[in-house]
């Protein structure tokens, strides 16, 4: 677990931890791959997190059956979002949102669930991706279950997005173009 309670930092090199913490006080800021199975809480609602470069990837454990949470207002330079995630408030991505489903995920597992009410930003690409057996559901939900509501996506870069084998269920697309699945 890492954990930043209070001051300025700047990651400069890659990083692999369980849970990442940031403080109400504390601003965090990297160009680094970051890479969290578990829980991202970013308890600053004004400068907490900011990337200029790197991915950041939120996963869970391969045997883990919750979902880990992804809270607070962030600036992702690249977000890989990988197994079962739920988004709990409004990103800024400013290049590539990325989710791919395995084969190795069981089918609870893979899935994205969007806090109502939330908006994704990204800059340049849309990226997700289910399998022909096994669909990826990207929904309005919360840490423990699917819920009735609405989440926006607004594409503000390019219209070169990847979205296959998904359903995308509540989602308000303020892109200025559409969102097409491909099957």
């Amino acid at each position: 677990n890492l954990t930043f309670t209070s001051g300025t930092f700047n990651l400069s090199d890659a990083l692999t931890v369980k849970n990442f913490t940031i403080g109400n006080t504390a601003e965090v800021s990297t160009s680094a791959n970051i890479t969290v199975t578990g829980n991202w809480t970013n308890n600053n609602s004004t400068d907490g997190f900011t990337a200029t470069g790197g991915t950041v990837k939120l996963t869970t454990a391969s045997n883990d059956t919750t979902r880990a949470t992804l809270s607070g207002a962030n600036t992702f330079y690249n977000l890989n979002l990988d197994r079962n995630i739920a988004v709990l408030g409004s990103n800024t991505i400013s290049q590539d949102l990325i989710m791919h489903r395995t084969a190795g995920d069981a089918e609870a597992k893979g899935n994205i669930y969007f806090a109502a009410n939330t908006k994704q930003t990204i800059g340049r690409k849309f990226d997700f991706k289910g399998l022909t057996t096994k669909r990826l559901l990207a929904t309005c939900g919360n840490a423990t279950a699917e819920t009735d509501g609405t989440w926006e996506i607004e594409c503000t870069g390019s219209n070169n997005h990847e979205l296959k084998n998904i359903d995308l269920k509540g989602c308000i697309n303020s892109s200025g173009y559409p969102l097409v699945v491909q099957d």
